[in-house]
């Protein structure tokens, strides 16, 4: 395996259209319980700022 194809193996790639509307509904809907669940809790505005810098920073690099 080639750095390039290794590079491509940790990359998903989905194609928004073959989603159902109804799976992607839900997933929306899970996503923003999630969000608000752990804005709700103390601390968790910083965390979730702290995993997006780290994110920022791990996007930045490649």
């Amino acid at each position: 395996m080639n750095a390039r194809s290794a590079a491509m193996a940790d990359t998903v790639h989905i194609d928004p259209s073959l989603i159902p509307n109804a799976a992607r509904d839900a997933l929306a809907a899970a996503t923003a319980d999630l969000i608000q669940g752990i804005l709700n809790q103390p601390g968790g505005r910083e965390a979730l700022d702290a995993e997006r810098r780290l994110y920022e920073a791990e996007r930045s690099k490649a």
